[in-house]
């Protein structure tokens, strides 16, 4: 009997035991870390870098009495830049488009054009949509940075060769004097052409999504100001970027915008109108993603976006559902 007793109350105490092991609050672990990357696009004095920067744009346009038309564009430009300086944060390049492919398709018709090859070749006269493609066309121009990465000026390029955007500027300033209206009109169109918006949005391909030198952790979230140009249209949003891969050899910078807003200008070109356009107002969202060296250098950038905008020709008003991508690929670098 006593036997009995003794197992039964080593038993129990074996159960209560556990018991007390089973609820004990377990010891707090210390705090992970998280890792921490230092993130900047570099840009190197005197690095030469050319890029493959390929535009495809699909456009719905959608007429008061529910008529539609559709038509999509794509532009391949390929750009050379040349960094002159990077001294107190502010970065200035030089920049060229040396060349060009731009195909538009509407149903059965095709306009294309090539600027190394006239074969095929086929192009309405005086476009204005083609020449919002092509006006930068080896011309080079000077960009400048500020310290966040944003356009602080573009323009011409001071003693340069006679390609450049600064001869343009006086080429259109002398035709200007004495002209038609017809004329006058064509020259407004070159002069918005290689205005600094457009030049800013092919020459800047970081898009000032990193915001300088930076130390962020993993899975952090920074906001920044960015401005998208979409169907030659300007829009402004805030944007929410985060890293979201990185290694010893390249990094992977997304960053996404939910409110895109164009800005309500009045000498808006759009494809197959004849005449000024006027911004109403509409919406937008997109994803643009960097891919940096272990350098910092930009080795790529994709960009995608939607847009629905309102838009008044004359008395007529449309609105216009767009989809825009963008795939910028590094295709050489070098030191000069």
């Amino acid at each position: 009997m006593k036997t009995y007793f003794v197992i039964m109350f080593c038993f129990c105490g074996s159960i209560l035991a556990n018991a007390q092991e089973t609820g004990k609050m377990p010891a707090e672990n210390p705090k992970k870390d998280k890792k921490k990357y230092t993130v900047r696009v570099s840009y190197p004095q005197y690095l030469v870098t050319s890029y493959e920067y390929v535009e495809k744009t699909e456009t719905e346009r959608i007429f008061r009495d529910s008529s539609t038309k559709k038509f999509r564009r794509e532009v391949k430009w390929y750009v050379t830049e040349r960094i002159l300086d990077d001294s107190k944060g502010e970065v200035t390049m030089n920049v060229n488009i040396d060349s060009m492919v731009y195909d538009m398709y509407e149903g059965n018709i095709h306009y294309h054009y090539n600027s190394q090859s006239f074969n095929g070749n086929k192009l309405r006269n005086n476009d204005p949509d083609w020449t919002m493609a092509s006006a930068l066309l080896n011309r080079l121009y000077k960009l400048v940075l500020n310290t966040k990465g944003l356009i602080k000026s573009a323009g011409k390029v001071d003693g340069q060769n006679l390609g450049d955007i600064g001869q343009l500027e006086e080429f259109l300033d002398q035709q200007s004097v004495n002209m038609s209206e017809k004329d006058s009109a064509l020259i407004f169109l070159w002069r918005k052409a290689i205005r600094p918006d457009q030049c800013d949005h092919i020459g800047n391909l970081a898009r000032g999504i990193v915001p300088g030198r930076m130390t962020v952790e993993e899975d952090s979230v920074w906001k920044v100001g960015t401005t998208a140009r979409i169907n030659w249209v300007n829009f402004i949003d805030s944007m929410d970027v985060r890293l979201t891969k990185a290694s010893r050899t390249r990094m992977t910078i997304e960053g996404v915008t939910h409110s895109l807003t164009p800005i309500r200008e009045n000498d808006v070109i759009l494809y197959d109108v004849p005449g000024l356009c006027s911004i109403l107002g509409g919406k937008g969202n997109g994803k643009t993603t960097l891919t940096l060296n272990n350098k910092g250098l930009l080795n790529a950038m994709e960009s995608e976006k939607n847009a629905e905008i309102r838009i008044r020709y004359n008395i007529e008003e449309f609105t216009e559902k767009i989809k825009q991508t963008i795939s910028c690929n590094m295709t050489g670098r070098d030191k000069w």
